[in-house]
């Protein structure tokens, strides 16, 4: 269960990434804001923002 859980962050983590780039109009490869103002904006750990933005990249989102 606590994997499903890790797993449901990491998920919902993706999402305001996704759209700080859009907004921001950051092309693959750009510069991300830093990795602690982001997650003071979205309330998140560094451990799940760092696997929502290795996902991304996976993907090539990033």
């Amino acid at each position: 269960m606590e994997q499903k859980q890790r797993v449901r962050h990491r998920d919902e983590a993706v999402e305001p990434i996704e759209c700080c780039l859009r907004t921001n109009d950051i092309p693959p490869h750009g510069k991300l804001p830093a990795e602690r103002e982001m997650c003071e904006m979205w309330g998140l750990n560094r451990t799940t923002l760092r696997a929502a933005i290795r996902r991304l990249t996976e993907t090539g989102s990033l």
